[in-house]
């Protein structure tokens, strides 16, 4: 935001649920990479990317809802 450099976010976690959805993407295109596309670990990798990433997007819109109802408190 600033322009300048900060090598402390390097060691940050990214925020949950984001960095959990961009881990499993990361290990299901490395492994379509490297295996091909016919392989079973590819099947249990983009599987495994859909239960993370749809779990995410419910924490998300849960924290949402709650984020609503204190807001109006």
């Amino acid at each position: 935001m600033t322009g300048k450099r900060d090598i402390k976010q390097v060691a940050t976690t990214g925020g949950m649920p984001s960095s959990h959805s961009t881990a499993v993407s990361s290990l299901a295109t490395y492994i379509v990479t490297n295996k091909g596309s016919h392989h079973m670990e590819v099947a249990h990798a983009i599987i495994l990317s859909m239960v993370v990433m749809y779990d995410a997007q419910g924490i998300r819109r849960h924290t949402g809802e709650i984020a609503q109802l204190v807001n109006d408190l």
